[in-house]
């Protein structure tokens, strides 16, 4: 077991963000707005947990403009106060106990002192225990809060018991969000990683599956053009290759062929996708001699090859896994068609490919097989010089 490196999350709380402004604004709003109502408020003789509540909420809202500490601190104090005279567990009370845990969120965002993330959890955690689930609220604000608070923490301390609770909480929220919750393309981004740190220190196949799970559920909610969805099928892609057992190649499999239902015919990253499962059905007849698979292999391979455009970033790699399969098939049916596309396709790999191409060593091997074999049938003099001179090079 080794230790992560820092989690990289999208922290989002419930409140909202606000623009950096320039200081003559933030002055002028603190005079005009923010003075003038906490003045008022604050001189109303009546205080009640609520009123408290609202005033410590407007010091948060004011703290997010100004970023002066003495705002927050104000906000915790008279917060702290309302807290002090509500009712135990009453609605008042959960809302009072909300808004501090979100304050000393904020205070620590400002000042990352661990005894504020601290406090924000413990104040968080209260809500789990004395909150049931509304099936009126679409987010679960005391969850959300929660969530991203540990997996900060757990960037700082690297505590398992941290992330695990993390994970928990996120698929808490996950069966209680619809498709339409304002956070939940955040949240999702964050469980997920949160899943791929927590797999990077245990390397167990569970954890791996889960977050394989999480990756695909939250590239199949993206819309299309989402800036970041190729980065997040990039991960699923490395994740998917890192394990070469039988199991881990029928997993490629089928993440490779929800990815693909869930991405535009159009898209130009199509051939990847569909490489994902040729891969994963190469990888098991490899293993199983099952000729089902060699021939989806070959038929997603072909797929791959024919929507790559001339200037496709993918059009090598589909060209080379198109050679190694035609190759693989010739092996099992000695139908020289194949061989002699699978050469093609290989000398094209050769001829075009940079000289850091990461596959040319073994599509040089490849290549040089495939020339012999078909030498052996056809005694043509030329393949074997070919496939001679390729072994020598290699």
């Amino acid at each position: 077991m080794h230790q992560p490196d820092d989690i990289n999350v999208v922290i989002r709380h419930h409140d909202k963000e606000w623009p950096k402004l320039p200081d003559t604004l933030l002055r002028e709003m603190e005079e005009h707005m923010f003075d003038p109502l906490l003045k008022e408020m604050e001189e109303e003789k009546e205080q009640t947990p609520g009123h408290l509540n609202m005033i410590g909420w407007a010091l948060c809202q004011k703290f997010q403009f100004s970023k002066d500490p003495r705002d927050i601190k104000r906000a915790i104090e008279v917060i702290e106060e309302a807290v002090r005279i509500s009712e135990p567990s009453s609605k008042e009370w959960q809302q009072c106990i909300h808004n501090l845990g979100t304050a000393f969120m904020e205070y620590y965002e400002h000042s990352p002192k661990l005894e504020y993330l601290n406090q924000a959890i413990n104040l968080f955690g209260q809500l789990t225990e004395h909150r049931a689930a509304d099936p009126q609220e679409d987010e679960p604000a005391h969850l959300f809060n929660l969530c991203s608070c540990l997996i900060m923490r757990f960037s700082r301390k690297k505590k398992m018991d941290d992330l695990d609770r993390a994970i928990r909480l996120g698929q808490e929220i996950i069966e209680q969000t619809t498709h339409e919750a304002p956070h939940r393309s955040t949240h999702l981004q964050n469980h997920a990683t949160a899943l791929l740190m927590r797999y990077t220190i245990t390397d167990k196949a569970a954890d791996q599956q889960a977050a394989l799970q999480a990756m695909v559920l939250l590239v199949s909610e993206m819309p299309d053009d989402a800036p970041e969805r190729l980065d997040w099928i990039d991960k699923i892609t490395t994740l998917l290759r890192k394990y070469r057992d039988t199991s881990s190649f029928t997993l490629m499999i089928e993440v490779g062929q929800q990815l693909v239902t869930y991405t535009p015919s159009d898209a130009d990253y199509l051939p990847m996708l569909l490489n994902i499962v040729g891969t994963g059905y190469m990888g098991r007849f490899a293993r199983t001699d099952d000729e089902n698979d060699l021939a989806e292999a070959v038929r997603y391979h072909e797929q791959a090859f024919s929507r790559c455009s001339p200037n496709s970033p993918y059009q090598l790699h589909c060209s080379l896994n198109l050679g190694f399969v035609l190759k693989m098939r010739y092996e099992e049916t000695h139908q020289l068609d194949d061989l002699d596309r699978a050469i093609v396709l290989l000398e094209k790999v050769m001829a075009q490919a940079p000289h850091d191409y990461h596959a040319i060593p073994m599509c040089h091997g490849q290549l040089a097989n495939a020339l012999g074999q078909r030498f052996e049938r056809t005694e043509n003099l030329a393949d074997l010089e070919r496939a001679n001179k390729l072994r020598a090079e290699m």
